[in-house]
């Protein structure tokens, strides 16, 4: 089970106050230009279903909609789903599409009867925040969302910048909140500490290599498709060659294996 469940949950609204300057607009039309270059020939002539994993408040899932797909949204906080259903009335109009709670770790409910999906993207450096040791059941969960032939698109950053310290103060909705970011090397894991004056929680996030995450993900049956350094804010040519001191980066999965979890689903 994904231990950080109850530090999203407890984070949405600062979540929401903290992040809304993500640019997801930018960001769509970026990644699926970069999509566009691996998409096989099947999806251009359709509407494609696409997974936005750990979408969090929804803000990327009305810009992939525009960019023709169809979209839902997966994620373990039902607080941030909620804030997902507000951002899809507000940019969009009318229902919300579909917002599945599940934890990626113990897959269950609706979201294993929905039909395969053709694309799944993570933003925010959501592989960051599983542990290596659950990395194998991560890649397994996911391949089993969609079908042979789909894509993957992570973004990731690099393990030195995640490993950098700060500490700063914010005010939320009028309460000053104290953030201290630090590296935990006796446990390996990045931590981001939180308190409002009155609850102290932290997130975690493993500084994994990509290397690694290609090797478990090799296992669970994806391959490589594309990877690049990234640099979200250059408009123009947001992608290079990947280097070694690339501080951002995003790569393509292909899926090579069945659905795992058809059984369960039946």
């Amino acid at each position: 089970m994904n231990s950080q469940a109850e530090f999203y949950e407890w984070f949405a609204p600062a979540y929401e106050a903290l992040y809304k300057v993500i640019d997801a607009e930018e960001t769509v039309r970026q990644w699926d230009g970069l999509l566009q270059t691996v998409r096989p020939a099947r999806q251009q002539k359709s509407r494609p279903r696409l997974l936005d994993v750990g979408c969090g408040p929804g803000w990327h899932l009305p810009h992939w909609h525009r960019h023709g797909f169809t979209v839902a949204g997966l994620d373990i906080s039902t607080a941030m789903l909620e804030f997902a259903k507000v951002e899809w009335l507000r940019a969009e109009g009318g229902q919300a599409p579909p917002l599945y709670s599940a934890d990626l770790l113990n897959l269950d409910g609706p979201i294993l009867t929905a039909q395969p999906f053709d694309v799944l993207v993570l933003h925010s450096n959501l592989l960051h925040l599983f542990s290596p040791e659950a990395l194998p059941s991560l890649f397994g969960a996911l391949g089993s969302l969609c079908g042979p032939g789909a894509l993957m698109m992570a973004d990731f950053t690099s393990t030195t910048l995640l490993m950098e310290s700060s500490c700063d103060m914010a005010e939320i909705h009028g309460t000053p909140w104290e953030h201290v970011s630090r590296f935990d090397a006796a446990q390996g894991v990045h931590k981001q500490i939180w308190r409002n004056g009155t609850t102290v929680m932290a997130e975690l996030c493993w500084p994994v290599r990509t290397v690694r995450h290609d090797t478990i993900a090799t296992e669970a049956g994806w391959t490589v498709q594309s990877r690049v350094g990234w640099n979200p804010q250059d408009y123009d040519k947001p992608f290079r060659e990947e280097s070694v001191d690339q501080t951002r980066g995003v790569t393509i999965y292909a899926r090579t294996a069945r659905r795992q979890l058809d059984d369960r689903a039946r």
